[in-house]
Parts: structure tokens; C-alpha cells; sequence
């Protein structure tokens, strides 16, 4: 759907937003040079598998290193032409299985990942674009807290949203998060978010990354028994 959007889009650029993400300040999409930005943040282990893709739908060789960025920033502004030049340079590409440019995008994931994904739109439109149009975007760091609903809950005030805006531009609120419930004492509203952040983050880190462990785990192992069943 982020890609397909470019064939109805009447506009130069169409922006993505995950829904599920709220902006705490004004944002700016394009620089004072007029040109679009490709926000990014550090990058996680987690995204490697969406380069094997790329790699095999575009035959380029994205070698990575520890200055890479990751993209997957719950927002993109795509121009249209270029997503319309990427489906089509995915479509032409006879070696990939499959007609058109979704069906060749799945049968390229790697059956071992695609359950747990495999492919971004966002970081294969980076690539495409850096390639062709390295010139076209300029890049900023984002600061999104991805965890937002540890903190604020479901359905946060916008007092309790001014106190995070002091140190993010946009606050996540995933439903897979749960709330802690000692945030809700109104007494570490005054203390500078950014130091409840900075005691809290290592906690959550170590349960995200507990959390992503046992699902590519239970997930790896259902598909193993589901190859073994149908064998």
C-alpha cells in the first residue's frame, strides 16, 4: 500500500505516517534548500534481513558499517516519480519470481524471516534513492520515543504530552507495550523527562529485546514443525 499509493498520487511527494505514531512539535519535511528530508536513527541488528532483500531485488551490494543509519523512523515522504521508477525497475527484474512487484518482493524474503517481516518499504526506498538520486535528500536524525506507551498509556493528556516534547518530536504508542503503572504519579511529571528516559531505556531495552528473541524463536519453530507436518 506505501508503494502502490505513487499510482493515484496526484502530488510531487506523499508522506507515510504510522498511525500509531503522534507528532509533540511542528515538523518540517523539506530543508531551506527545498529539499526533502530522510530522517534516520541508529541502527538495530534487527533490520540486516531487510538488506538481503534489497540486495537480491536490485542486485546491488549494500555493504554495511558502523556509521549505518537506519531509516525505519515511522515516517517517510516518498516522491512519486522515483516510487513509480522503483516498482517498475522491481517488475523488469526477470530473475525475481513472480509478476507483479509485490509477489516478487515476497518470493525474495528469505522464508526463515518472512514471517517476521523481512522487507521495508522504507530503507529499500533509501536505497534506491541514494543510488540514483544521491543528491535529491538531505538527512537529519530523529528522535522518536518508540516505547511511548510505558510512559503515558494509551491515550496520553497533552499535558503529559508537553512533558515528553521536551525531549522528542514524536512518541510511538504500540499496543504491544504495556504501561508502568508508576509513571502515572503526578510527582515525576516535574522531573526533566529526559532523566527518566536515560534510568528507564536500559530495563525496556533488555525486555524488547527478550520480547524479540522468544518471538523469532516460537515463530522459527511453528514454521520448522509446519515443514515437518506437510513433508
Amino acid at each position: 500500500l506505501k508503494m502502490a499509493y505513487s499510482f493515484i498520487c496526484e502530488d510531487e511527494y506523499y508522506l507515510v505516517w504510522d498511525s500509531d505514531t503522534l507528532p509533540l512539535k511542528k515538523i518540517e519535511f523539506f530543508s531551506k534548500n527545498n529539499n526533502p528530508f530522510f530522517s534516520y536513527k541508529s541502527f538495530e541488528k534487527n533490520d540486516l534481513v531487510y538488506f538481503n532483500t534489497i540486495n537480491k531485488i536490485f542486485n546491488y551490494n549494500i555493504k554495511l558499517n558502523s556509521e549505518t543509519k537506519s531509516y525505519v523512523v515511522e515516517h517517510m515522504l516518498f516522491k512519486t516519480e522515483i516510487m513509480k521508477e522503483l516498482i517498475f525497475n522491481i517488475e523488469n527484474n526477470a530473475e525475481l519470481e513472480g509478476n507483479s512487484f509485490f509477489e516478487k518482493i515476497l518470493n525474495s524474503i528469505s522464508k526463515k524471516h518472512i514471517n517476521l517481516s523481512g522487507f521495508s518499504e522504507f530503507e529499500t526506498y533509501v536505497a534506491f534513492t541514494r543510488k540514483n538520486y544521491p543528491d535529491l535528500y538531505e538527512f537529519r536524525h530523529w528522535n522518536n520515543l518508540r516505547c511511548g506507551k510505558v510512559f503515558v498509556g494509551s491515550n496520553p493528556n497533552k499535558k503529559v504530552l508537553d512533558w515528553i516534547s521536551k525531549e522528542f518530536i514524536t512518541i510511538s504508542i504500540e499496543r504491544y507495550d504495556k504501561e508502568w503503572k508508576i509513571f502515572r504519579f503526578d510527582f515525576l511529571k516535574r522531573i526533566n523527562f529526559k532523566y527518566i528516559y536515560m534510568f528507564s531505556s536500559p530495563i525496556i531495552i533488555v525486555k524488547h529485546n527478550i520480547r524479540m528473541f522468544l518471538r523469532k524463536y516460537f515463530k522459527n519453530f511453528i514454521l520448522k514443525l509446519k515443514n515437518k507436518i506437510l513433508k
